[in-house]
């Protein structure tokens, strides 16, 4: 479910010719030959909270390579050069998706105002709530019309590819598609929504605070991630394993209770999410 605190960005679109860039940017332009192209420049309130520099700007043209958008790998180096500047791949990534997976093209310079009273590193989803936001006021701006449910999943491949953190999409569907007062019910195989649920009115929800900082990007939630993906590659290992030697052994028109074992081991084999293994 949504919480109350949110993140808003505010965008403007200006013709490169008319765009008052910040003195550094200016020069980088001048050092270039002085013809003014396309520059993206954020604002970011809050930064000091977040040990995290309050400006960033770049050439939108330092995401194309050639007539092609740049390597999610890429993208993922350039905005790892300064620590101090990492934040910008939630707002920024988002441009690099649109060009990447929906083939949008970038003439016009951006500006962007990102605030944000979401608690970072509570386990909140700040993060998703900051790119869900930003592509949501990038897409307005450009007249893209993207259904919430695939706006998550874009958002998603912000966090996953240029961040580096290997997040599920459960904290971009909840920012996206979620509702107030309401409970999100989904399935994430990879991100469907089976409904909302209405919380009762007399019922409130509250988050406390424990004080533990959690974040998708550290090392130990991909090891857990990971672990996941592992284990599944050795469940269907085995039972691929398995099913060839029980059919080598006795052909398939064994008795009921083999033919049971065969379908279930065929399950196994060709199991795509580690939740839908049977509790057998």
């Amino acid at each position: 479910m949504p919480i109350r605190e949110a993140c808003h960005v505010a965008l403007q679109r200006v013709h490169p010719s008319k765009h008052r860039l910040w003195k550094h940017a200016e020069a980088r332009q001048n050092d270039k030959g002085g013809k003014p192209t396309a520059v993206l420049q954020i604002v970011s309130y809050g930064s000091e909270l977040g040990n995290r520099g309050p400006t960033f700007d770049m050439d939108l043209s330092d995401f194309m390579d050639g007539d092609k958008p740049i390597s999610y790998k890429q993208a993922r180096e350039y905005f790892a050069q300064d620590p101090a500047q990492k934040w910008a791949a939630y707002v920024a990534g988002a441009i690099l998706v649109l060009m990447t997976e929906l083939g949008v093209k970038f003439e016009d310079s951006i500006s962007m105002l990102v605030s944000s009273a979401v608690p970072e590193g509570k386990g909140v989803s700040s993060s998703a709530s900051v790119e869900v936001a930003s592509m949501s006021a990038i897409a307005a701006a450009h007249g893209l019309n993207i259904g919430s449910r695939d706006l998550a999943l874009l958002c998603q491949k912000v966090e996953n590819h240029i961040v580096g953190a290997p997040c599920g999409v459960m904290d971009q569907m909840a920012s996206a598609c979620g509702e107030a007062n309401k409970l999100l019910a989904m399935i994430c195989q990879p991100a469907e929504i089976v409904g909302l649920v209405e919380i009762p009115n007399h019922i409130r929800v509250w988050g406390v605070d424990s004080g533990i900082r959690h974040s998708v990007g550290g090392a130990d939630y991909g090891s857990v991630r990971i672990g996941t993906f592992m284990g599944m590659k050795m469940i269907k290992s085995k039972a691929s394993e398995e099913l060839t030697e029980m059919s080598a052994a006795k052909g398939l028109n064994s008795d009921d209770v083999e033919q049971d074992d065969i379908e279930l081991l065929k399950q196994e084999a060709s199991l795509e999410y580690l939740c839908n293994l049977t509790p057998h």
